[in-house]
Formats: C-alpha cells, structure tokens, sequence
C-alpha cells in the first residue's frame, strides 16, 4: 500500500461513525461519556485510500495504563476480517474523544493513542472529537477546514491520556467539522508510519453531498421531522440534478440522521 497524505470516507462510512459516536454519548444522560471503536476498511483507489465499510465495535475500554493495548475481541475481530471480507482490506481504526466542551485538539491523538496504534499496526487512525454542550437542538451543519499538520509521538515519561510529543509539519490539513442536534464534532485522520501519527486530510462523499443540500438545495432540517414524509416538489426537482449514487447516499444518510434519538 503506497502512502498517501489522504483519505476519502465513501458510501455510508461518515454517517455511520458520527451515530456511532453519538450513541455512546447521548445527549439525554449526562452520565453517559464513553469512547466508541471500530474498524475502516476499504482499499485503494487512484492512489487515494478509500474507505467504503466500517465496523463498529462498541466503547472502548477505560482509559488506563493497561487498556492502550487493544484487547482480545479487537486483535480477533482485525484477524477474522483480513480472512472473511474479500472485496476490501482492514485499513485502520476509528474511535472518539467525548468531552463537555469541544476546544482545538479534541480529535489529536492522546500518548496512549500513539502507542496503540503500534499494536494494532494499521497505516490509518481516524478520531471523532465531539461534545454536546449546545443549548439548543440544530439541524446538521458541515464545512471542511484546513489547518497545521502535525505529527505525533509517544512519551514514556506520561500518562496514556496525556498529550504526546507533537511537531509541526511543512504543511496544512484538511478535516471535517460540524453540528447536530446537541452536538458539535470535528473528524480528523492520521497515518501511522511505524513510530509516530502524522496529521493527514480526510474527505467525504457523503459528507460532500449533505453539505450541497445543506448550501445549495435545501435546508437539512426540513427532512429530520417525525411529521414529514417526503421532499416537497421544488427539492426532489433539484435532487433529480444529482447523480443517482449521491442521491442514494443522501436518502440513506438522512434517513438514519432523521431517526437518531440522541
């Protein structure tokens, strides 16, 4: 597999991991605050990596010195999928940071992060950083933003849950950012090169499509109500102008988002 600086989430990956998240950090119990795991697969196209499936695997384990190793069910779950999934390769992990305020660095690497992905031994990490201190319910919001890379190192002389060494790179990055209901998140990808976590981009196609219907057709909130059965005439008119793999993305990612209790 060659290295590349990044990564596109197609089909239903980007939706599947925000409610991934999202469900292990619902917005209606306030003691809920735990991580979520999976796994990306996928395989290269046109020198990009593509990642087309992902595997949730539920909340990780706390946070302590002894659980940055990936336990059983993980290392077997890694080994299973390399022989049952034929069409595409484990190329990574992904979990997420839930915090009561989102700041700057929620989606960097922790030191144990770093650590854990040595054991794991998968070129790609992608973590959702996400909080859900917003007073008020709103409908889905993405943009991409682009900002400093950086590449992270392991510190033995820390905590797992602390920061670890960071470096800037002679280059910036793109990630995802955005809202829903009572959440906001940002989404960012690493490359792991056998010692450190390197800041690389993350796209989505389906992120790419719901942000055209949230600018360019139709405000997002007037599919998510339990009372609306479907599209108005002027908004299936615009979304006849789509291609038909983005409209079915859209159908289905609006489907799930309009569901989710939170």
């Amino acid at each position: 597999m060659s290295v590349s600086n990044s990564v596109r989430l197609s089909d239903h990956t980007f939706s599947t991991i925000l409610l991934d998240a999202i469900q292990f950090f619902p917005q209606t119990n306030q003691q809920i605050h735990s991580e979520t795991n999976g796994l990306l697969f996928g395989k290269e196209r046109k020198g990009m990596p593509d990642i087309d499936y992902v595997f949730p695997m539920g909340n990780v384990l706390a946070r302590t010195e002894a659980s940055v190793f990936p336990d059983c069910s993980v290392a077997h779950a890694v080994q299973s999928a390399r022989k049952l999934i034929s069409t595409s390769q484990c190329m990574g992990m992904y979990h997420s940071h839930p915090y009561d305020e989102l700041f700057g660095e929620a989606a960097n690497p922790s030191n144990g992060d770093v650590l854990s992905a040595g054991y794991i031994n998968e070129p790609y990490l992608l973590i959702i950083g996400l909080s859900r201190n917003q007073q008020v319910e709103q409908p889905l919001r993405l943009e991409y933003r682009d900002g400093p890379a950086y590449e992270f190192s392991y510190r033995d002389d820390t905590a797992s849950d602390a920061m670890p060494d960071g470096r800037p790179l002679d280059r910036r990055v793109v990630s995802i950012h955005g809202s829903f209901q009572k959440y906001q998140f940002v989404i960012r990808c690493y490359y792991y090169n056998g010692a450190t976590l390197q800041d690389i981009d993350v796209f989505s196609t389906e992120a790419d499509t719901l942000m055209r219907t949230q600018d360019g057709y139709s405000h997002l909130n007037t599919f998510i109500t339990e009372d609306m059965e479907q599209p108005g005439d002027a908004t299936a008119q615009s979304r006849d102008e789509w291609p038909v793999e983005e409209c079915q993305a859209s159908e289905y990612a609006l489907h799930k988002l309009k569901n989710i209790k939170g």
